[in-house]
């Protein structure tokens, strides 16, 4: 049974391994508004200092923990006060 011809293994070797990190070098970056540092074009969220950079992509802002504690109390006093004069 006749064998295909056999590949050199220099073939391997002129394959360039810096291909995968061109790619990231050319794609287009911006500075953070925030914290002034490059990221990504395409990025929604800062890695570095983790703000949104467009209102669309804004999460849900939490409340303070305080003003949630002051609510149940503020309810547990006026339902205190009508409940027991």
């Amino acid at each position: 049974m006749p064998y295909a011809e056999e590949q050199d293994d220099d073939d391997w070797d002129d394959r360039d391994s810096d291909d995968d990190t061109d790619d990231l070098e050319t794609e287009p970056t911006i500075d953070c508004p925030y914290c002034g540092r490059e990221m990504l074009e395409v990025c929604v969220q800062c890695p570095s200092c983790g703000m949104f950079l467009s209102k669309e992509d804004l999460g849900r802002e939490k409340h303070p923990w305080w003003i949630t504690l002051a609510i149940i109390l503020s309810l547990v006093a006026v339902t205190t006060w009508f409940l027991f004069p």
